[in-house]
């Protein structure tokens, strides 16, 4: 086998995006073909832990 998958017809493309994340998947026509996940730090200031919008939320 030569560890690729053959893809026949449609996929659909699902992302689900988060605060510190992004979920990721791809459907063929009858199965799933592939899913993941990204994660990575909140944007907050490294010494009080605001949120580094913090300053928009307030004024707007």
């Amino acid at each position: 086998m030569s560890g690729k998958l053959e893809i026949n017809g449609p996929l659909i493309f699902g992302f689900d995006i988060g605060i510190a994340s992004v979920g990721w998947c791809v459907l063929g026509e009858q199965y799933l073909v592939d899913l993941g996940v990204r994660r990575f730090d909140k944007a907050e200031t490294a010494k009080e832990g605001e949120s580094l919008n913090l300053t928009r939320l307030i004024v707007g």
